[in-house]
């Protein structure tokens, strides 16, 4: 999994309640820390194995990021653990489709512990799969300040 933060202006950091946020139905964050003046809970659901997820957050803000198991999922949470394996620097990627350069962000490469994929696997991604022009590359579902990308296509 790759995790790919985005720092947006203030002004579009607004809510955006007609968009999907599955973290307004789910009950695990209620029970998190409270969030400070102007925070905001994102939610996404992954559903390939070789997952992007883009997450806007504040301009002169932070972050953090927290995985669970889908809703109505019987992966029990005491299983569910993650290793970071790398960190991606900052640079440029072309996009294939237009010809356009992207200047690319910091990325945080994940792997999710006791799933079908081995950390090798996960490690061998790193190097193959492209940041940059996510929506143009990959499917992806748009969600309320993020975007989840299915990239195991590109992994092959």
């Amino acid at each position: 999994m790759i995790i790919v933060p985005q720092e947006v202006t203030i002004d579009q950091w607004q809510s955006q309640p007609e968009a999907e946020n599955p973290a307004r139905s789910d009950a695990y964050p209620a029970s998190l820390k409270p969030l400070p003046p102007n925070g905001r809970r994102l939610g996404v659901v992954l559903h390939d194995k070789v997952s992007i997820v883009q997450l806007d957050y504040p301009q002169g803000g932070t972050f953090t990021f927290r995985f669970a198991p889908a809703r109505g999922s019987d992966f029990p949470w005491e299983r569910l653990k993650t290793k970071e394996i790398g960190t991606g620097g900052e640079g440029e990627e072309m996009d294939e489709k237009t010809g356009q350069v992207i200047q690319v962000g910091s990325a945080a490469h994940i792997h999710v512990l006791g799933t079908e994929v081995t950390e090798a696997d996960s490690r061998s991604v790193e190097s193959v799969i492209k940041i940059g022009a996510l929506r143009s590359r990959y499917p992806c579902r748009y969600y309320e300040l993020a975007i989840a990308c299915d990239a195991s296509g590109a992994a092959q």
